[in-house]
């Protein structure tokens, strides 16, 4: 799996697919917590209707909760999704972890949607996002937009 840490917002919405591809929520948190492996984070996955976080993942001392939604059928589901989430992780930050996520498919809408979002919110949620394509040879890409970055 390969992975793109961006270094602003334009990197982010250069790296969006344009068409629907169909990724739904399991493979976005599938690819997500095989990129976090990676980097060393021991990830726990939430099965499908479970409640409380889609993931969350540790490594030395570092927490991070993530929600996690799939494409939109129609075009005010990606709206509807986002905010869907972001209330998710406004109803996580009461366990006081070191950083959130977001995680979704790098479809344009979504790129848009956190184009136009508050870096000073990111900010103060210490909110990552994680934007899931499919790739050339048939595999996942992860791109990573950390909170800090603008």
């Amino acid at each position: 799996m390969t992975h793109i840490e961006f270094s602003n917002k334009v990197e982010m919405k250069n790296f969006a697919y344009r068409a629907s591809v169909g990724l739904d929520e399991e493979r976005v948190k599938a690819s997500v917590a095989e990129f976090l492996r990676g980097r060393g984070y021991t990830v726990s996955v939430g099965e499908k209707r479970e409640r409380g976080a889609d993931m969350r993942a540790t490594r030395e001392g570092l927490k991070l909760i993530i929600e996690a939604k799939g494409e939109g059928s129609r075009n005010e589901m990606f709206n509807n999704f986002f905010v869907s989430i972001l209330g998710q992780i406004l109803q996580r930050t009461a366990e006081l972890a070191a950083e959130y996520g977001v995680a979704l498919p790098a479809h344009r809408k979504y790129a848009r949607l956190i184009e136009e979002f508050s870096d000073n919110t990111r900010f103060i949620l210490r909110l990552n996002f994680y934007l899931v394509r499919p790739s050339s040879d048939g595999a996942y890409e992860v791109g990573f937009l950390k909170w800090g970055v603008k």
